[in-house]
Order: structure tokens, then sequence, then C-alpha cells
């Protein structure tokens, strides 16, 4: 079971990792969903209560049309649907000894605070005294951040909320590190690949009739040139060859270590994986993952715990992405950079490509 504790020392909630994993899945796929930033859901909470002590270990999804938006806001349909859902849950002799402990809605956007429309709801449907509310906000990486709120009632009643937040983490993932600044690599301010990234100026007319005959002349030249060289290098060489036998070249130095940066598409994400073996990532102290998305620059500060699992899923790309990971150790910097574009495959022969 995975323990949480309120910064007081109370409550306390122990999750079951099957349903952490399948909510943290649930809430980052949906993320993908339709509309600007995803669309947003939620699900109850079951398990058992004593004291202080919550045991969540079942979920069931609730149901939303979107009527109102992407947004996890309930139409009056939902609401009913969803009144009548936490009576038959408490009533299925499959969750026997258990009960509706809260529920929770993902936030795609904003941060983990309850918004006014889920207060209320939560006031109408979970009005039991200490009733909790998980809001859970995806990120790009797969994993999640988890805002723990309980329920007091009163005049007014309110959701409380408890500290610290709840990190899950996609497996084997990363945590989300980008607030807590233990790294000792800094994101770079600016990146060439911004540069790359801008819409080059377009050429007049005039460049655009004599460029294409200009690069086809200086291609031609240019192979020229070579062969000539070659010829005359090989030559050279023959005539050194001959006369003092065998040339002994010194080795530079040790070979340079590597990172081996890898991007592998998968169901739903880019996986981004490096060589744990090498020396630079296992003496390394820190690192920093930073990804250039559709123009967009996303930074991520790496412990060197992290940087040993070997792997990232980054999710929400719809195309091509340029991956740079820079580690820290005794020896310096060490930094590589990787390159993912997706390929349109042609029809297979005999099937129609519609």
């Amino acid at each position: 079971m995975r323990q949480w504790a309120a910064s007081s020392g109370a409550p306390s909630i122990e999750f079951s990792p099957t349903l952490l994993e399948e909510v943290r899945s649930e809430v980052v796929r949906a993320l993908h969903g339709m509309g600007k930033g995803g669309l947003e859901v939620g699900g109850i909470l079951l398990g058992t209560f004593e004291g202080e002590k919550y045991k969540i270990d079942t979920w069931r999804p609730v149901r939303c049309d979107y009527s109102r938006g992407s947004s996890f806001l309930l139409s009056d349909r939902d609401v009913a649907t969803l009144s009548c859902q936490i009576e038959a849950v408490q009533a299925d002799p499959v969750f026997e000894g258990r009960r509706v402990l809260g529920w929770f809605i993902s936030h795609t956007r904003g941060g983990l605070e309850p918004r006014l429309d889920e207060s209320q709801m939560h006031t109408r449907l979970f009005d039991n005294p200490g009733s909790l509310l998980l809001t859970v906000q995806p990120s790009r990486y797969g994993d999640a951040q988890v805002g723990v709120h309980i329920f007091e009632p009163g005049d007014p009643p309110s959701l409380r909320p408890l500290d610290p937040p709840l990190p899950i983490l996609p497996v084997p993932g990363v945590r989300n590190t980008s607030a807590d600044d233990r790294s000792g690599v800094q994101p770079q301010a600016s990146l060439p690949w911004q540069v790359e990234a801008e819409e080059p100026a377009r050429p007049s007319v005039l460049r655009r009739k004599w460029l294409p005959l200009a690069v086809s002349a200086a291609g031609l030249a240019f192979i020229v040139l070579s062969v000539l060289a070659v010829r005359g290098e090989k030559q050279v060489s023959q005539g050194v060859q001959a006369s003092a036998g065998p040339v002994h070249v010194e080795p530079s130095g040790p070979p340079r270590a590597l990172l081996s940066l890898h991007l592998h598409r998968t169901d739903d994400a880019i996986e981004v994986s490096w060589d744990t073996s090498s020396p630079a990532v296992s003496g390394a102290s820190a690192g920093v993952l930073t990804v250039l998305d559709q123009g967009q620059v996303l930074a991520r500060q790496l412990t060197a715990e992290e940087l040993r699992l070997g792997r990232i899923d980054y999710t929400r790309s719809l195309g091509e992405i340029r991956v740079r990971l820079s580690v820290a150790g005794k020896g310096g910097e060490l930094v590589e950079e990787a390159h993912y574009a997706p390929h349109n495959l042609p029809a297979l022969p005999g099937h129609s490509s519609n």
C-alpha cells in the first residue's frame, strides 16, 4: 500500500498501488482528449475509514456528457446519474465492507484548488463529515500531482486543503521535481533549437528563380573537386606508405562517454530512454531533460536516482520533437540530443488509403 499523511500527522490515507496507477493512467489518457488541454474526468473512491485513517483500494468512473465543455462540469442528468450510482455502489454486495469515501476530479487547467462548482457538488452529494475530494493534475511527462481536501460541515461548509500534495509516478517513471531545486544542472535560457523552430523569411521572386540554378552549379562543382581531391590524396597516401611503411596513429585519449539517448513511439507516448550503464549516468549527480515540442520548450530537472531509472514516457506530443539530456558529475557536464519525427507509411498494395 502507498502511505500518505497530512503534514500535521492526521489524517492519513493508504492507497492501493493499482488504484493510483489506474487513476494516473485515466487522467493522462484524458489529457489527450478533445479540446485545448484535453478532457477532465472523475471517479468515486471506495474503501474503509476508521478514526482518521482512510484506506482507498477501489474506484468507479463518473459519467459526464461534457455538454458544458471539456471541463468536468456535470449536467443535471449527470448529477442524477451520479446520485443513483452512489446509492447503487453502497448496496452492491461486491463492495461489501467498503463505503464511498469521496471522489476525485482531474484538473488539466488551473491548479489543485477545488473550483466553486466542485465544492457545491461535493456539499450536495458527499456531505458526510470527513469525505474526501482529490484533485488530480496530470503532466505531459505522464505523472500527476494530487491535492487532498477533506469536507468539514458548518456554516458555510468547506473543503479544507491538506498538505503535502501526493505525487503519482508512471511506471517506471519519475516524479515531478521542477519545483524542487535539488539539481546541480540548470536548464539553459536559450536553445539552438529555438532558432531552427522559427519560420524562415520568405525569399523574393527573383531569388526563387535563380537560386535552384546556383545550387545545382555549386553542387556539380563540389562533386568534381571532391573526386579530384580524393584521387590526389590516394596517390600521396600510396607514395607515403610505399616509402615509410604502415603509419602508426597514437590514440588521442579515452573514448568519449555516451548517454545513448533514444526516442521510441509507444501507444500513447514517446519513450525517452538512455543507457544507465554509462559511466556518465552512473556517476551523475543531477541532470536536465529538455524537450522542444511544436515550438514549446519544456525542461525537467532530474536527480541522480531518477537518471538511473533510465526512462521517461513523454506524453502529449502530436508530431516532431527534439530532446536534450544533460547530466552533471565529477567529470563535468555531458550533453546528448535526439530527434523524433513521425513518418507516414504508404498504403499496402491492393488496399485503399481512405
